[in-house]
């Protein structure tokens, strides 16, 4: 499969959203800061096998995927994703948000609940604009990623999270230490102020454009979930 290349958009002074054939990062208006975790010392290029063009959609592709994000996160001296057993089950959205999850434990950050249903319709209309999602709600310290053209889920947040520098397919990372190196990857390891109900929002169109978001309110407050990720806990 030929590579993917990205691109990197602004929304707002602050954070990043992703595209596939483009990768785009969106901005928001609140306080989050930096990822807590260095930035990896290299990129992990993702290696799609014959089967993610043959049978996009089937679980070998998906499989194949976690072989290779469990590999990237070897390469930086940490343990397996440890999946719930349904994972496969699950559609493209909710594993983003399970994988997005165990990343933000991983580095000592807190989880989301689940995602609300206000996210999920924006993260959706980026999705179907094939942009960056954006939050409209004045409320929220929000980061976004979009993705399209990947084969599966799995896929996409693999090149959010590990080829996301230089030299990798990332615009934004036109050189070493470029100011768009990593920024998805920030995204989701994001550090929100203390206080705030943190949730997410997720999409997956037709398994080919996929968006993420991740959101703090100003003040802790009682949210419905539309999924409950089994990937939660507090952080220390």
């Amino acid at each position: 499969m030929s590579r993917l290349g990205f691109t990197r958009r602004r929304k707002a002074p602050s954070l990043t959203a992703l595209c596939g054939a483009l990768l785009l990062l969106a901005g928001f208006p609140g306080t989050a800061s930096a990822a807590v975790a260095p930035d990896p010392s290299s990129n992990y290029p993702e290696q799609i096998p014959p089967v993610c063009s043959t049978a996009p959609q089937s679980a070998q592709c998906t499989q194949a995927g976690i072989v290779e994000l469990d590999a990237a996160r070897a390469s930086e001296d940490q343990t397996p994703y440890q999946l719930p057993a349904d994972f496969l089950s699950l559609s493209g959205a909710h594993q983003i948000v399970v994988l997005a999850n165990l990343d933000r434990q991983a580095n000592g950050l807190r989880a989301a609940p689940g995602t609300t249903a206000a996210l999920n319709r924006a993260a959706m209309a980026g999705a179907e604009a094939w942009t960056d999602p954006v939050v409209k709600n004045p409320t929220l310290s929000w980061a976004a990623n979009w993705a399209g053209d990947f084969p599966a889920a799995v896929w996409a947040y693999l090149t959010w999270m590990y080829d996301d520098g230089y030299p990798g397919p990332n615009v934004d990372c036109p050189t070493p230490g470029a100011h768009g190196c990593w920024g998805h990857r920030h995204d989701i390891l994001a550090r929100f102020s203390p206080g705030g109900t943190l949730e997410m929002g997720a999409a997956d169109l037709n398994d080919n454009s996929y968006a993420l978001i991740i959101a703090q309110s100003q003040q802790s407050m009682s949210v419905r979930d539309t999924y409950r990720s089994p990937a939660r806990r507090a952080a220390p």
